[in-house]
Parts: C-alpha cells; sequence; structure tokens
C-alpha cells in the first residue's frame, strides 16, 4: 500500500508494511534502527522484531510489564527498557534481564546508551539515572545534584559525555575514577527556560540539539560554543531524526504532523498528511543511516519512505532542461526559461522558445540556452539582459541539442555539427563530416576530468577530441545520448537502446539486462558523489557501483511505475544532489554515502536437532540430531518485496533451490558431512548476492560405525555366513518394498478427501442458509479455510502442533455447525510450538470417532485431545453404531505406518468398554 506525504510541493512516497496490523492491535511506543540491520518496535504487548517482511514478538520471561518504553543499540546487543523499570538486552532471541541495583528502578526507563568505558547508562523518569560499570553499580538523584528525577532524554556526545535533559534544565554527567559528577554546562545558561524534552547528538558536526516544550528547536556547536535557535517552530518536541547534513525531521505533541528542518538557514516546513482517509496518529519516528524516514502509528501501523528522493511539483510543463546556480533552479521547456529559489513558485524569464539545453558561463554570468530553431539565447541573470547566437553570426545551425563547456570554450551541438563558441559569445570554428567529423547529428557533449570532449552521434558512434583537437572515432551503430564519468577516472556512455557502455583504453565494455540493468532503453547517465554511475529510464533508476560492478534498481519503492522523461534532463546542484525531470516534476536524489546496495543476509538461527551451529566452526552433531534448520532474512528496505533467496546442501541437493521462504527444515538427515550455502539478492540477480556457509557433520549411530561393523561381520561369518547373508538380502528388498509402499499409501492419504464429509458439510451449508443465514458467509470461509490447509500441507511431511491445532479449530467448527451440541470436543495442549506432528492426524481421528459411533442429542460424542509431554492422545465415548459403515482399516493401519516411516514411533490404540482412545508420538522441534 502506497500513501504520498505532501511537503509544500515536495514528495516522499510512503509505503505501508505488512507489520501495520498487528501494530495496531499490539499499540506501538518506539522504534529504532541499527545500521542497515533489522527494524526493532516496541509495543505494550512485546518487543517487535521487524525484516521488512515479516515479524515476530518477543516476551520477558518473568512475569513484569511487556510495555517497552526505550531501545538502543551499541553495535553488539539490543537494549530494551520497560515501563516497570526493568532493562534487558536481546541476546541468541531471547532477553535477558539486566541487574541495575539490589532492588532497582521502578518507573518507566526512558533512554538506555553505552559510553566509551562500556559503561551502561539508564534513564528513568522518576528515579533518575542507573549505571552499571562492571562489577559496580550506580545511582544518579536529586541527592547527587540532579536538577529533577524526572528525566526525559539521555544521549552521548563523543561517546564520553553523557547529558540529561529534565524539566528543570539540561546536566552533564560522568563518572570520574569511580565518583559520580554532575554539572550544569555552560551553554545552558544561554538557553530559554523551559522543560527539556528531547535531545539529539550529532556525532559528525560536534553538534547537540536540544528539543523544548515551548522554546522550539535549539542547536549548541560545541566547536564555536554558539547557541542558536534552529527554527521559528515553537512548539513542544517529542522526536528529533537527522535526514541529512542539514535537513532534521521533527516530530511535536501535534501528532498528526510532522516538520522538516533545514539547520542551514533555520527555514521549517510542516510535512502535511492532507488526503488520508484519516489524519496520522504519530507515535514515534527513525531516519535511519540509509535515508529512510519511518512513521510509527496509532492508526496506520508502521509507514516508510526513502528520503533520499523527494520530488517537487513545479506546473512548468514538459521540462526538458535544467541547471542549478546556487540555490537557484532554472528548467526550460517549449514555452521559455524559469527560475526558483524555493523550489515552490518558478517565475518565467524568457518567454515564447523551445529551450532544449542549457548551459551556465560564470565569467559573463550568462545561462546559454540552446533552442530549437532560434539560435543561443545568452541570459544575463542578474540584469536579465538577452543576446543572441545564430547562423548569421557563425552558428553552424539554430537548433541546439547541448552544450559542454571546456576550459573558456563553450562547445554547441547543432543539427549540422559542433560549433565552437568562446565564452563572450564569439564564434570560433565549426566541425562537421566536411572536416571530418563522422556525423552532423550528435546529441551528447560531456568534457571529462581530462579535459577531453566526448561526442555522441547519431548512430556513428562515439567521437574523442583531445585538446589538440586530435579526433578519435570509436564506431558503433548505436546511439549515443549522454555521457559520464566514475570516480576511477573511466568514461561511461548511454545508448537508446542497447543499455550503457565503459570506454577503457581502444575497446568497449557494454553492460545490458544480463548484467543486472533494469532496462537497456536509456534517457540519460551520470555519476553521482560516491563516484558511481547512475542511469536512468522509464522505470526508475539503476545505480552502478563501479568498484565492483554491483548494479541495484530504484523505482518502486520510490513510486515510479512508467517514468516519461526527456532525453539528458538532469543536473547537479552545490551539494552533490542529482536532479531529474519527470513531466511537471523534478526529482531531487541525496543519495547517502553509506546505502546498501544489496541486501544483508541476516541470519536468525541455524541448529541441527537441539545443537546451535556457527558459520565459523564445524560442528560434529549426534546422529539422533539430524533435523537440519535455519531462519533468516534478507534485510533491504529500499524495496522489502524484491529479495529472492537461494540455497543448497551438499550431498542432497543437485542443484541450486531458489525462495521467498525465510525458513528452511532438512529434515532426517543420513549421517555425513554436510555444507549449507544461503545467497540472498534482488530479483534473482546473484552475480554479488550476499552469502552465508556453514559447515557439518552429523556422526553414524556407534552400531554403524566400521570397527562396530567389522566385529559383527567377523560374527556373522563365522556363525552362519550364507544363511544369514541370504536372510539378510532378503530382508532388505522387502524393507525397500515395504518403505515405497509406506510412502505410496502417505501420498494417497494426503491428497484423498473424503466425499461423505463434503456431502455432508454442504447439507450443514444448506441448513445454515435456511436457518441462519447470517452464519452462511463465515461457514463458507471456515469450510474454504480447511480445504485450502489440506492442499497446503498436501507436500508436507511434518508440521508444528500450533498448525495443526489451528487446522482442528477449523474443522471442529464444521463438525459443531453439523452436530450442533451433538458432539464435544475439548483441546488441551502445552507446548504447542515445540512439537511437530503429521499434518491431519487429528481430523483423521476425529473422523474415524465421528465414523464409528452414534452422534446425538441423547448421547452426545465426547472427544478430548490431551497433550502430555511428546505424547497427543485423542480420546472419544465408545457408543458404537448398531450400523457401522464398511471400513477399509485404511486410516489408523496407515497413519501408524507413517509415523513409523517419519519419526521411527508407532501410534499406541487403547481400547476399552467405554473409551478408544490413540496416542500419537510428537517430534521435538528445538
Amino acid at each position: 500500500m502506497s500513501i504520498v506525504l505532501t511537503v509544500s510541493g515536495q514528495q516522499f512516497h510512503f509505503n505501508q508494511h505488512e507489520a501495520s496490523t498487528d501494530l495496531v492491535r499490539l499499540n506501538p511506543t518506539t522504534i529504532f534502527r541499527h545500521k542497515n540491520e533489522l527494524i526493532y518496535i516496541g509495543t505494550e504487548e512485546g518487543l517487535m522484531i521487524y525484516d521488512g517482511n515479516a515479524h515476530e514478538i518477543v516476551l520477558r520471561n518473568d512475569k513484569g510489564s511487556e510495555y517497552v518504553t526505550a531501545l538502543n543499540h551499541d553495535g553488539n546487543n539490543l537494549w530494551v527498557g520497560y515501563n516497570d523499570g526493568a532493562v534487558y538486552y536481546y541476546f541468541n532471541n531471547i532477553l535477558v534481564p539486566v541487574s541495575l541495583k539490589p532492588q532497582g528502578p521502578k518507573s518507566r526507563i526512558t533512554a538506555i546508551l553505552k559510553d566509551n568505558k562500556d559503561q551502561l547508562w539508564v534513564s528513568t523518569y522518576g528515579e533518575g539515572i542507573y549505571v552499571v560499570a562492571g562489577n559496580d553499580r550506580f545511582s544518579f538523584n536529586s541527592n547527587d545534584g540532579l536538577l529533577s528525577n524526572d528525566i526525559y532524554d539521555m544521549v552521548a556526545v563523543n561517546v564520553d559525555k553523557i547529558f540529561i535533559a529534565t524539566d528543570a534544565g539540561i546536566q552533564q554527567c560522568g563518572l570520574i575514577n569511580q565518583k559520580k559528577s554532575v554539572t550544569i554546562p555552560s551553554f545552558a545558561k544561554k538557553l530559554p527556560e523551559d522543560v527539556f524534552t528531547k535531545l539529539y547528538s550529532d556525532q559528525k558536526n560536534n553538534r547537540l540539539v536540544v528539543g523544548t516544550f515551548q522554546q522550539g528547536l535549539w542547536i549548541l556547536d560545541f566547536k564555536t560554543g554558539q547557541v542558536n535557535k534552529a527554527s521559528a517552530l515553537n512548539k513542544q518536541i517529542t522526536d528529533i531524526q537527522y535526514l541529512n547534513e542539514n535537513e532534521l525531521i521533527i516530530q511535536t505533541n501535534d501528532k498528526s504532523a510532522l516538520w522538516l528542518v533545514n539547520i542551514s538557514d533555520n527555514k521549517q516546513t510542516e510535512i502535511s498528511t492532507s488526503g488520508l482517509e484519516s489524519p496520522l496518529s504519530i507515535i514515534d519516528i527513525l531516519a535511519d543511516s540509509e535515508s529512510n524516514l519511518w512513521i510509527l502509528c496509532r492508526n496506520n501501523g508502521l509507514v516508510s519512505a526513502s528520503a533520499t528522493f523527494t520530488k517537487y511539483f513545479t506546473g512548468i510543463k514538459n521540462i526538458q532542461a535544467i541547471h542549478f546556480i546556487g540555490n537557484r533552479i532554472y528548467v526550460a521547456n517549449e514555452t521559455g526559461l524559469f527560475v526558483s529559489t524555493d523550489r515552490r513558485v518558478f517565475n518565467p524569464l524568457i518567454k515564447n522558445e523551445n529551450i532544449l539545453s542549457l548551459q551556465y558561463a560564470p565569467g559573463t554570468n550568462e545561462m546559454w540556452c540552446g533552442t530549437y530553431g532560434n539560435g543561443i539565447i545568452l541570459f544575463n541573470v542578474d540584469t536579465k539582459h538577452k543576446r543572441h547566437i545564430t547562423e548569421q553570426d557563425g552558428l553552424a545551425n539554430n537548433s541546439v541539442f547541448c552544450f559542454a563547456k571546456r576550459k573558456s570554450i563553450v562547445w554547441a551541438s547543432t543539427l549540422a555539427g559542433l560549433t565552437q563558441i568562446s565564452e563572450n559569445g564569439k564564434v570560433i570554428k565549426t566541425m562537421s563530416r566536411r572536416s571530418g567529423l563522422p556525423s552532423d547529428y550528435n546529441y551528447a557533449l560531456f568534457v571529462d576530468k581530462s579535459s577531453r570532449l566526448w561526442v555522441g552521434t547519431d548512430g556513428k558512434g562515439i567521437i574523442e577530441i583531445d585538446t589538440n583537437e586530435t579526433v578519435k572515432a570509436f564506431k558503433s551503430d548505436h546511439t549515443i545520448l549522454s555521457f559520464a564519468q566514475d570516480g576511477d577516472g573511466t568514461v561511461w556512455f548511454s545508448t537508446l537502446n542497447k543499455g550503457i557502455g565503459s570506454i577503457k583504453g581502444d575497446s568497449i565494455h557494454w553492460f545490458d539486462m544480463k548484467d543486472g540493468l533494469t532496462e537497456i532503453h536509456i534517457s540519460g547517465i551520470t555519476s553521482d558523489k560516491n563516484g558511481d554511475i547512475v542511469v536512468f529510464h522509464h522505470t526508475g533508476f539503476d545505480i552502478v557501483q563501479t568498484e565492483d560492478m554491483k548494479i541495484i534498481n530504484i523505482g518502486n519503492n520510490i513510486g515510479v511505475r512508467k517514468w516519461e522523461q526527456n532525453i539528458n534532463a538532469f543536473s547537479h546542484d552545490d551539494n552533490g544532489n542529482i536532479w531529474v525531470t519527470e513531466g511537471d516534476r523534478i526529482i531531487r536524489y541525496n543519495n547517502p554515502m553509506d546505502m546498501n546496495l544489496q541486501p544483508f543476509l541476516y541470519i536468525k538461527r541455524v541448529q541441527a536437532g537441539q545443537t546451535p551451529l556457527q558459520s565459523s566452526t564445524n560442528i560434529e552433531v549426534p546422529y539422533d540430531e539430524n533435523d537440519f534448520l535455519i531462519q533468516y532474512a534478507g534485510i533491504w528496505s529500499q524495496d522489502p518485496e524484491s529479495v529472492r533467496y537461494r540455497y543448497k546442501l551438499d550431498n542432497t541437493d543437485n542443484d541450486w533451490r531458489y525462495t521467498k521462504d525465510q525458513k528452511l527444515i532438512y529434515p532426517n538427515l543420513a549421517p555425513g558431512n554436510y555444507n549449507f550455502i544461503l545467497e540472498c539478492a534482488i530479483n534473482q540477480n546473484f552475480t554479488f548476492a550476499d552469502r552465508f556457509t556453514i559447515n557439518f557433520t552429523i556422526s553414524q549411530a556407534f552400531w554403524k560405525t566400521w570397527w562396530f561393523n567389522i566385529i559383527l561381520f567377523g560374527l556373522i561369518v563365522m556363525i552362519v555366513y550364507s544363511i544369514i547373508e541370504n536372510r539378510a538380502f532378503r530382508k532388505k528388498q522387502m524393507e525397500v518394498i515395504k518403505t515405497e509402499h509406506v510412502k505410496s499409501q502417505l501420498e494417497t492419504l494426503k491428497s484423498q478427501i473424503n466425499p461423505h464429509f463434503l456431502f455432508n458439510s454442504f447439507n450443514t451449508l444448506i441448513s445454515v442458509i435456511e436457518n441462519k443465514p447470517g452464519q452462511a458467509v463465515h461457514f463458507v470461509e471456515k469450510l474454504s479455510d480447511f480445504y485450502r490447509t489440506i492442499l497446503q500441507y498436501r507436500d508436507t511431511d511434518l508440521i508444528p502442533l500450533s498448525e495443526e491445532l489451528a487446522i482442528m479449530e477449523n474443522y471442529r467448527y464444521l463438525l459443531e455447525q453439523r452436530f450442533g451440541s451433538s458432539i464435544k470436543i475439548d483441546i488441551n495442549t502445552e507446548d504447542n510450538t515445540a512439537y511437530m506432528i503429521l499434518p491431519l492426524t487429528l481430523q483423521l481421528l476425529v473422523e474415524n470417532a465421528v465414523k464409528h459411533n452414534i452422534v446425538s442429542k441423547n448421547k452426545p460424542l465426547q472427544i478430548k485431545i490431551q497433550q502430555e509431554s511428546d505424547l497427543l492422545k485423542v480420546c472419544n465415548n465408545l457408543q458404537l453404531k448398531i450400523s457401522i459403515e464398511t471400513s477399509t482399516h485404511f486410516g489408523l493401519q496407515s497413519l501408524s505406518r507413517r509415523y513409523l516411516h517419519l519419526m521411527g514411533k508407532e501410534i499406541e490404540v487403547i481400547k476399552t468398554e467405554k473409551t478408544f482412545c490413540v496416542h500419537i508420538p510428537l517430534k521435538f522441534l528445538t
């Protein structure tokens, strides 16, 4: 689901996440992300861990509150604070409690952090601060000099300076030689008298951002000691997030709005949520290291956007060219030239001119405008004075496609070749086919870092013109549309229908869809501030990381479905942002330095039987722990839906197997050495996939070891070698036949559906429609769910007991609708998540009880399902029908063989005068 938030003409494209439904139910409280890994969300009902697709809830192991109020990650562990004062850390998929003091706080935890001495700091609202320093425990409160025990927030500046925000001021705390230190920093005197609600540590720029209750946002610069108000925003600040070098996202007590604050000019803009079905009720926000903005809402759950892409509406149709001079944006189309300083209002500068290209000449302070049919217009951006260069002045042709500036010379590409023009507007010379160029029609001009001029022709290849005007041609029959140069100095180019290429020496290296490009019809190419290549096409961006040639697509996650672009209509601003046009909109791309171009493979759990496995070691596990399980997630917030996995277990899989699932189980592995490989990538392009590899060995049972076999073999030879050998051979042959027969019966049983049950279900449905029409839809849904699960598990050997019970609940509902109070089914289980069972076992046993027993109001059939550790008992009162349906005895016999085959255990049938019981063995999962 997509949502668009407008920022006074700006747009971020927001995506609503699958976890939102559960989040609304669980009442979210806070959100945190460490670097590019998992999303951690606190709720009133526990800790949620979200990987972009799937989520799980982690609970405490005591009876304390599950209300999470604070989250932080120190690079090794996730720290979790609760409303009842408890602090835990998340380790090996469980929450481990932390002892703060013998009694510990009872008040709400507001912040958790670690300093550079590995000391854990915990702030509370009501009991001050607690510190864990090795084996020592300390507490800071009003007796130690705190202005208040109500701590709103706490941050570390340069790691070793701990600042706290209270309703009475800002203070600095520390431990010096195991002695508590509490001071009021000098800059605090420059701040207004107010309640301080939020702190943000800008480590990169050595600044502290302070949020207040009524006086808005303030910035302390530790380098200069200056304290300045960041904007005119006078609202209660509840959260501060760093978006990029100059922009902050601010949350206030107005839960329906956010603010974008530019700290370079102290301007703020409200992020409007108009257009939504209901106003947002914002709980918390997060801007991560990839410039993704996450919003945690009371009513909408979780939404996120890539803030690296910002759209601006200009109101100018079909923009053909764009150029930046400082903070001024110049755009042009078939009606003229326009300028804006605020990205909202565009004022006309030149009217009634079809302008195709723009080039700024700083020497004369003129914007060069290449027109279609009217030559070049030189427009002074300060005086607004205009002058022309046309064919009469020596221009090769009055239609100008593009410009390139080499030193003080401007090169112009026209319909009749190239023209060199001095910066003051004097034509120097022209170059065309007559003077040796391969073509007069050239769509691209580019000057590289070595001052070489590159010319892209219309189907005649590429021309290189050095500073001595020596012409070198690279032959190609493709139309060249644009050029770029990467961080290593390699020149790249784009084509109309051949993808992109790079020039190394005298050769061209081509890249197309088989190399990872999304499209081969390219509208433009440029380089970003990291030196990587950005490719534009009608489905979005492709980013080529030139260091290792990784290619990633960005499109769906920013709302690009079909992008109508003009050729080469893009530009760079002074901050390294790339601006691209799209109809009447312009899009700013501000790529973060640590943007993840491939999904990160996060391993949640790996184990063989009950033995955890580590990737760094080759672990040998006992023969009876031969179920291999792995849980994982491909973390890529740009577009989680596009993450794919492939895996292979040597000695089991002959080739790669592909999946979108995040959990794999290999049951009943034979003894031997195993090497498991798992990779994740985008859209099944596994060229640069993140990989996880693990080696493990399942040992032989002692009676299968070589020495035992030698002893046994010797004994057999000494007794009756020939007879025993013959019988053993025949027995093995029979076992093979028997096993195959059981497997065949297993598949037959899975696929069969009792027609009597289907007939009875339809009769029940007719009765419901006639007597209780309001319940008919619900009955059909339950019936559909039941048959869907039959189809779902038909190829599955074992499923968790919890899922089997869910199937049984649907089946119980169908039976109760059919028989009413004549049937009673009681289910009592202990831990239904830790055991595995054959699918549809309970359905078969309950159906068997209904088939053979009287079911009436006078003689209700009572069925009890009871778990006792690794045993599941299914019992019913015995009241056999006088006329019993013909039985094939296939159900119980086949079920018994299935359990013997898959689990090595048989079911047990116990029949008395009054009861009939079946004991089902369960398989332990973890």
